[in-house]
């Protein structure tokens, strides 16, 4: 592996909540996320027959993370730079097996909804609430 390619400061960071069943007001899981590991690497877009068989089932802004070999990089963390923040798909590729660098492929984060629910109205004992996409 050649260092200089590894040349993009990265994050990895672990859910803290990841096991418990703890919900806010609003019944959504209450997330924490904390910094596992801060790295270097490299970072590039998908291209070629992975791009496309990665558009056929609709997966978008997947990028590929070199890291040097490290273990506990798990599936349920995040990926966060100076340019997004991004979901892990899958484990980690050790291609060649010799423990030398890892491929991790991820999806950049989009919100689906909003962080705070916002409630619009109260009407007759009734939460009409509002959500973002």
């Amino acid at each position: 592996m050649n260092p200089g390619e590894l040349n993009h400061r990265i994050t990895i960071t672990e859910d803290l909540n990841r096991d418990s069943h703890e919900k806010d007001e609003n019944g959504f899981p209450i997330e924490n996320w904390q910094t596992w590991k801060p790295l270097w690497s490299s970072k590039r877009g998908l291209s070629g027959r992975v791009f496309y068989a990665a558009m056929a089932v609709q997966s978008e802004n997947n990028v590929i993370f070199k890291v040097r070999y490290i273990k506990g990089i798990r599936p349920d963390m995040r990926i966060v730079d100076d340019e997004g923040t991004y979901e892990i798909i899958g484990k980690p590729v050790d291609k060649d097996g010799k423990r030398r660098e890892l491929y991790i492929t991820a999806n950049e984060v989009k919100a689906k909804w909003v962080a705070q629910l916002k409630l619009k109205k109260v009407i007759n004992s009734q939460f009409y609430v509002i959500l973002y996409i």
